[in-house]
């Protein structure tokens, strides 16, 4: 089964994409923020992350360079942030 993780802290849009995505046959692991997110990532062996770079605590951008310096797992950015 492949594994995402989903980390996103906007509850609906979180909620509503896992369960499409568990709709679909994937496990969906997921987390409100990027500290937990970075936890969850560490403890899980994922084939897929799902990142919104606006989160509360740190930056999606401080995330995804803390994933890739250990790994080289897909990651996906999924974000309303504009350039303005």
């Amino acid at each position: 089964m492949n594994t995402l993780l989903f980390i996103e802290d906007d509850d609906q849009i979180r909620l509503a994409l896992r369960m499409a995505l568990e709709d679909e046959g994937y496990q969906v692991l997921d987390a409100v923020n990027g500290r937990s997110g970075l936890e969850v990532f560490a403890a899980n062996e994922v084939d897929l992350v799902l990142l919104d770079l606006r989160l509360p605590d740190i930056s999606g951008f401080e995330v995804c360079r803390e994933m890739r310096s250990t790994s080289i797992v897909p990651i996906i950015i999924i974000t309303a942030q504009t350039d303005t």
